[in-house]
C-alpha cells in the first residue's frame, strides 16, 4: 500500500501574525495563498498544519477515502454483488464505484464528481432494495431497454407494470468572486417583480446566487432529458417514473 498523504492548500495570509506560522508555511511547502502541496501523512504534519489552520485547507487525504471506501464496501456492496443481491446488473454500478475511486484517488481530491454521483446512485439501489412496499420487485441497473441506446438508472418490475428511477446529482460550486457576484447583479434585473434574492457580496453573496441559478438551470436540463427518456420506457411498458435530486451525499 502506498503511504498516506495528505494534500492541502494554503487559504490565508500569514502577514501581522506571528513569525513562526510564515515558517511553518514554508516548511510545508507552502506560503503562497492558493499554492497545494502534497504531504506525508504524518503526526508531525499533522502537528504543525493544527498550528496554521487558520490559513490552509485540507483538500484531500488517503486515509480519509480509504475509510470511505471501507463504509461504501459495507453499506452497499452486498446488495449489488454479494450471494444474495438484490439488484440485476449491481456489478456494473459496483464496477463504476471502483472506477470512480481510482479517478478521485488519481486527482489527489480535486475531482469527486463521479465518486459522489455513483454513491447516490448505491444509495438509490439500497434504497429500493429494502422498500416494503416492492418485496418480491425485479430491480435492475440500467437495461437495456430502449432502443436508442439510451439509459434509466433503474427499472424495477413490479409485476402489473414498471416503476422508472433517475438518480441525478446537484451540487454546482461557483467560486465566490466578484464576477459571480456581478452575475447576480446582472440576472437580478431579469428576476419576476414578486422575487427579491438578498444577498452580500462580502458574504459569498455571488457564490450562493450562482448555486442556486445552477441548481435551477440542472433541475430543469435533467427533468426535460428524462421526460424524453420515461415516454419512450412507457411506450414499452407501462408504468410511473420517479426522478431522485441529490447533493453530495
Amino acid at each position: 500500500m502506498p503511504p498516506a498523504t495528505i494534500t492541502v492548500e494554503q487559504t490565508g495570509s500569514p502577514i501581522r501574525r506571528p513569525g513562526y506560522q510564515r515558517q511553518i508555511l514554508k516548511g510545508l511547502n507552502l506560503n503562497r495563498i492558493g499554492r497545494i502541496a502534497e504531504l506525508s501523512d504524518t503526526p508531525a504534519t499533522r502537528g504543525q498544519l493544527i498550528k496554521v489552520k487558520h490559513l490552509v485547507r485540507v483538500l484531500y487525504a488517503t486515509c480519509d477515502l480509504d475509510a470511505f471506501v471501507e463504509e461504501a464496501t459495507a453499506e452497499y456492496k452486498a446488495i449489488l454483488v454479494g450471494a444474495g443481491a438484490k439488484v440485476l446488473r449491481g456489478a456494473v454500478l459496483w464496477s463504476q464505484f471502483e472506477s470512480a475511486v481510482k479517478i478521485y484517488h488519481a486527482s489527489h481530491g480535486k475531482d469527486d464528481s463521479r465518486l459522489i454521483e455513483v454513491v447516490n446512485e448505491m444509495a438509490m439501489a439500497k434504497i429500493l432494495a429494502n422498500d416494503p412496499a416492492l418485496p418480491n420487485a425485479r430491480i435492475e441497473y440500467e437495461p437495456d431497454m430502449l432502443p436508442d441506446g439510451r439509459k434509466i438508472d433503474f427499472v424495477v418490475d413490479r409485476g402489473k407494470d414498471n416503476l422508472y428511477v433517475e438518480v441525478k446529482t446537484v451540487r454546482p460550486q461557483t467560486k465566490a468572486t466578484r464576477e459571480a457576484y456581478q452575475k447576480f447583479e446582472q440576472r437580478k434585473k431579469h428576476h419576476p417583480s414578486n422575487v427579491e434574492f438578498v444577498v452580500n457580496p462580502q458574504k459569498q453573496g455571488g457564490a450562493i446566487y450562482g448555486d442556486v441559478f445552477a441548481s435551477r438551470s440542472h433541475f430543469l436540463d435533467y427533468t426535460m432529458s428524462f421526460e424524453e427518456r420515461l415516454a419512450a420506457a412507457k411506450a414499452i411498458r407501462p408504468g410511473p417514473g420517479i426522478l431522485v435530486f441529490c447533493g453530495s451525499g
